[in-house]
């Protein structure tokens, strides 16, 4: 059986997904990102969300800036049901979540540094079915504008309008892979637990959990970590000395 691949909106193919997958969860954010979020409350957002978000994923965001947002009831995160799945759900059952995720997003990044980047690191730990990472690295590889926007009176309305359109992007992008996703998924979560050699779970055995949309994100990002203009040092070595050179 060929190795699965997934086919990017301008054609472009990602190759050597299950190499990918394999590294990401083994030698970067996965434990102390994904699964150290699954002891969190999933029905607000706290210091220690934040705290992951600039530790492991290296997001610079402002503690300060999030202060109006921790430990505060959110009316619209509580219209997006745990369970909302933005790959397999259908659009009927997900418009809800989709306006009320642009709404959220728009509260969140009219404060002052904060944008829907961060936003959606944070808010995708609540939502991990449903909420996808509007880095620089996945919208270039779903084709979408990836400059920075500005604070100004219309930041919010950009970064909701771009969130939207990274959900909307990605969806689509899961659907014309549907089969190759379908495989690398099971996948990924067939692997066996991870066991750190360091951190918070230090030893332990950690199982690999991770959903649809989460499997694209990994590999949307290590594209470009590997292959775009400006390689990730660490990750186009390995790749390279691993893959490339056999």
């Amino acid at each position: 059986m060929s190795e699965p691949m997934v086919v990017l909106p301008d054609g472009r193919i990602i190759d050597d997904c299950k190499w990918m997958l394999r590294n990401f969860v083994e030698f970067d954010a996965y434990v102390g990102y994904d699964h150290a979020s699954r002891v969190l409350p999933s029905d607000m957002i706290t210091d220690e969300h934040i705290r992951l978000i600039n530790s492991v994923m290296m997001a610079r965001s402002s503690r300060s800036a999030w202060k109006g947002f921790v430990r505060k009831p959110l009316p619209e995160l509580a219209q997006i049901p745990p369970d909302a799945d933005l790959i397999d759900g259908s659009a009927a059952d997900l418009y809800t979540a989709m306006q009320a995720l642009q709404s959220l997003v728009w509260r969140i990044s009219s404060e002052k540094w904060l944008t829907d980047m961060a936003a959606s690191k944070v808010l995708y730990l609540l939502r991990p079915k449903f909420v996808a990472i509007s880095d620089s690295y996945v919208r270039t590889c779903l084709g979408l504008p990836s400059t920075e926007i500005w604070p100004g009176p219309n930041k919010g309305d950009e970064c909701a309008t771009r969130m939207l359109a990274v959900e909307k992007a990605m969806r689509e992008l899961g659907d014309h892979n549907r089969d190759s996703l379908q495989e690398l998924y099971e996948f990924t979560n067939s692997l066996p637990p991870v066991i750190p050699s360091k951190g918070p779970f230090r030893g332990k055995s950690v199982p690999v959990v991770l959903s649809k949309l989460r499997v694209l994100d990994i590999l949307l990002w290590m594209e470009v970590a590997i292959h775009g203009p400006k390689p990730h040092q660490r990750w186009s070595a390995r790749y390279h000395q691993e893959v490339r050179n056999q």
